[in-house]
Formats: structure tokens, sequence, C-alpha cells
């Protein structure tokens, strides 16, 4: 007697087909977990590039940013330009000790040039090191050294008075509010100066024209000869030294429009900067 035919069994593959099944639910949701994480992160990072509370980061408002960057780089470079000196590029040289010992020699032929055109007497110059000055201090002496040219040639070639003597003094690390240092260093000189009240007013009307700006600190006037109108003038003058001037990284909102379809509300601009 022949056996009768088994009838199939679909239990194995039931049971392959549900663990292939609960496979791709696991890696779907697996998926679907990685996606909300991305779409999270995603979120957060774009958060960061709103512009206030309205404007999401678009085309149009990063061509917005991107001019309104440029702006401020060149109002803050016009500014730096007119309150203070960069590091001449010659200071950064190979041998900017070699540069400053020339600019010190040229700035005493300039007083004797100009002194002897005059038939007066050489100012006497004060506080320069005897040796050759360490590289990183040689900025500094440069803005010293040319102030004292600057101011001296016009006390004597525009007939304001009669220069004595100038000094150099220990240049000061600017302070905002805060007390942090900022990227300004003031390098003072002093002056002293003979010359009438009227040609004092002239002299200090001329150096407040001057740009970039030179800062009178100090005036201290005693009285001259007793036959004589003459005074004896002692100024601080100094000028500022900008080292290691970052551009503006922010972008404020004030004082320029918004691009179209914003409602943001203006905001304060932010201040700050670093000093070497």
């Amino acid at each position: 007697m022949s056996a009768s035919p088994r009838s199939p069994t679909w239990v194995p593959v039931a049971g392959v087909a549900a663990g292939a099944l609960l496979a791709a639910a696991g890696l779907w949701w697996m998926n679907v977990r990685s996606l909300d994480e991305q779409i999270r992160r995603t979120r957060a990072d774009v958060k960061k590039l709103t512009v206030g509370k309205q404007l999401p980061p678009s085309e149009q408002v990063m061509a917005y940013l991107t001019q309104r960057r440029q702006a401020l780089e060149r109002r803050y470079q016009q500014r730096a330009d007119l309150v203070a000196l960069a590091p001449s590029a010659a200071a950064s040289s190979s041998d900017p000790q070699l540069f400053y010992q020339e600019q010190f020699h040229e700035l005493q032929r300039t007083l004797e040039r100009l002194a002897a055109a005059k038939s007066l007497s050489t100012p006497e110059l004060l506080g320069f090191p005897k040796d050759v000055p360490p590289p990183e201090t040689v900025p500094r002496f440069l803005a010293q050294v040319g102030l004292i040219r600057e101011a001296s040639a016009l006390v004597i070639e525009q007939d304001l008075g009669t220069v004595i003597s100038a000094k150099v003094e220990d240049p000061e690390t600017i302070l905002n509010d805060e007390g942090t240092a900022t990227f300004l260093v003031r390098a003072p000189v002093r002056l002293r100066y003979s010359g009438s009240l009227s040609q004092l007013m002239g002299l200090l009307g001329t150096l407040g024209r001057s740009r970039p700006l030179v800062d009178l600190q100090a005036l201290r006037i005693t009285a001259g000869a007793a036959v004589s109108d003459l005074l004896d003038v002692e100024l601080r003058l100094a000028r500022y030294l900008a080292v290691n001037t970052p551009p503006p990284t922010t972008v404020p909102l004030s004082e320029e429009r918004q691009p179209a379809r914003t409602g943001t509300t203006r905001r304060r601009p932010a201040s700050g900067a670093q000093t070497p």
C-alpha cells in the first residue's frame, strides 16, 4: 500500500516571513529615529542662523548679511585709519631693528636741518634707548619717532615757536569699561616748547586737525622771562597704534534697513576688540 502524500509545512515559512517583517520594521524604525535626529540637529543649526525671531535663513538673507558685513568692514577700517596707525610693513620685515635705527637717524638729521634753516638750536631727543630696542617694541618707537618729527616740523616750518626737547614715554594699553585690554596702544611723547600764546593756539589747532589722530593728553604752561611774552609749554601728545586689529565679525542690524519681509526688531550693535 503506497504512502499518502504529505501536506506542505507552512509553519517554518511563516516564521521566516514574520522575522523578516520584524527586521524590516526595526530597520524602518531606526531610519525614522535617525532622520528625526538629523531634523532636530538641522533645526538647531538653522535657529543659530536665524536673524531676529522672524527671519529664517535664505539666499536673500545671506546676500544681505554679506553686504552688511562688507559695509561694516569698510567703516571699521575708515575709523581705524582715522584714529590709529597700523604697524609699518617695514617694521615687520626681516630686520625691524635696522629699520628703526634708520628712522631715528633720519629724525635727527631732519631736526638739525630744520633748526639750522631757522638759526635755532637743535631740539634734544630724550628717552630713546641707547641700545637697539627689541623687535616687538619697534612699532611703538616708530610711532613716537613719526609724531616727534611731525610736531617739530610743524612748529619750526610754520614759525609757531621753538622746540626745546622731545621725550618718549612708555606705551600704555587702552582698556575698555570692563577693564579688558583693547586693540589700541597709546604711544605718548612729551614736547617741551617755547612760544607766544597765539603761536601755541595755532599749534594746537593744527595738531587737532592731524590725521591719524594726535591726542593732547596734558598741557602745562608757565610764564617765561618777564621781558618777553613767550610761554614755556610742556605738551604730552600721543598717537594710537592699532595692533592685531580683527575686523568686526558680528552683524548688527541697526543703522541699516533690513531686507524686505522681515518684521524683525532692531538690535543695539555689539562692540569689542582685542589688544596685543
